[in-house]
């Protein structure tokens, strides 16, 4: 905690760590960004090829994290039951 404290009077450390910060988010957003993308068009991007069924989970998901405030570790629980529901039951997608 001491160190902590010290680091933030200074300026400069300041501006390195909004640096990384900013690299860091723009990696998660570009990682969401693509992989939404394959799990959404798994065929490539055209619109008779997209899985509404993943479409519709992230509808849900949005709804239900935002409007409902679920947790996100239970709500990743429920959205992994629901990937081996899918899986078991052989619904194609």
């Amino acid at each position: 905690a001491p160190i902590i404290e010290k680091t933030q009077h200074n300026a400069k450390l300041k501006d390195v760590f909004s640096i990384v910060t900013a690299a860091v988010v723009g990696v998660i957003l570009n990682l969401t960004i693509f992989f939404g993308r394959a799990v959404m068009f798994p065929q490539g991007f055209s619109l008779p090829d997209i899985n509404f069924i993943a479409l519709g989970w992230v509808v849900i998901s949005f709804v239900f994290l935002h409007k409902f405030k679920t947790n996100i570790i239970i709500w990743i629980g429920v959205s992994a039951v629901f990937g081996l529901l899918l899986y078991l039951t052989g619904i194609q997608y």
